[in-house]
C-alpha cells in the first residue's frame, strides 16, 4: 500500500518514502517495476486514521506517479485463512459468508468484507476499477502511435547515420532508449486496458452482484441476531 498507515498497520516494517527510494534504485540499475497494490484494507482496532475513498485513491495516484511504476495491479484485500486479518475481521463479524461469497472469489478483484467507515463494497470495487482505468486506457495507444510515428524514425533513424562512422552500436544502443522510454510500456497499459474491459463486461454479465446483496443480507441480519442475544442476557 503507498498508504503509510495502513503500512503501519500491516506491521510491513517500511513507509512509502522508503519504498520510492527503493523503486528509484531498481531504475537506476534499469529494472522495470510491477507494482502490486491491495486497496481497502481495514483500520487496525478502530484507528484514528479516516482517509475518504477519494483521498485514498489520490494517495495512489500520486504514489505511482512519483515512483514511476512501469506497471501496475491493484487488488481488493483478500482475508486468507490463517492470517491475522481474517481472524479480526471475524472477531467483527465483517466477513461475507462463504455459502453466499466462495473461495473462487477470493483473487483480489471482489469484496469480501464489511469495509470501514460506511463505505459500501461496491464503492470500494469502483476505487479500484478508478486507479485501474486511470493507468491503463486508450489514450495509451494514441500515445504508442505517436512513439511509433514520430519517435522511432527520429531516434533511430538519425542513429544509423552513425554507420558512415563506423559506430553501429549507437543504433542498438537508439532503439534499446526507445523500446524502453516510448514503445514497451505504453503498449503493456493499453494491453492492459483490453483486459480490464474485457474483465468488466465479463463481471456484469455474471451473477456476483446478486450474491453480494445476498451476502450483506445476511450479515446484517446475523449482526441483528447477535445483539438480540446481548440484550436477552
Amino acid at each position: 500500500s503507498p498508504i503509510d498507515e495502513e503500512l503501519l498497520s500491516m506491521k510491513k516494517g517500511y513507509l512509502s518514502k522508503d519504498l520510492i527510494k527503493w523503486t528509484d534504485t531498481f531504475h537506476k540499475h534499469k529494472f522495470y517495476i510491477h507494482g502490486m497494490f491491495i486497496f481497502g484494507y481495514p483500520k487496525k482496532n478502530n484507528g484514528n486514521h479516516s482517509l475518504t475513498l477519494d483521498e485514498k485513491v489520490k494517495r495512489f495516484y500520486t504514489f505511482i506517479k512519483k515512483a514511476r511504476i512501469d506497471t501496475i495491479q491493484v487488488l481488493i484485500t483478500i482475508p486468507l485463512p490463517g492470517t491475522e486479518l481474517r481472524k479480526r475481521l471475524d472477531d467483527e463479524n465483517r466477513l461475507y459468508p462463504l455459502d453466499k461469497i466462495g473461495w473462487e472469489y477470493y483473487d483480489g478483484q471482489y469484496p469480501l468484507f464489511k469495509p470501514d467507515d460506511n463505505v459500501t463494497p461496491e464503492e470500494i470495487q469502483q476505487a479500484v476499477l478508478k486507479i485501474m482505468y486511470k493507468f491503463y486506457n486508450f489514450k495509451n495507444f494514441i500515445k504508442l502511435l505517436n512513439y511509433i510515428l514520430v519517435h522511432f524514425p527520429a531516434i533511430v533513424f538519425t542513429s544509423s547515420l552513425t554507420i558512415i562512422f563506423g559506430k553501429v552500436k549507437y543504433i542498438t544502443t537508439a532503439f534499446k532508449i526507445w523500446y524502453r522510454k516510448f514503445f514497451r510500456n505504453y503498449s503493456l497499459r493499453f494491453g492492459g486496458y483490453i483486459i480490464a474491459k474485457k474483465w468488466l463486461k465479463n463481471y456484469k454479465n455474471g451473477d456476483f452482484t446478486e450474491k453480494l446483496k445476498e451476502a450483506k443480507n445476511q450479515l446484517s441480519g446475523k449482526k441483528v441476531s447477535n445483539n438480540s442475544t446481548l440484550i436477552n442476557t
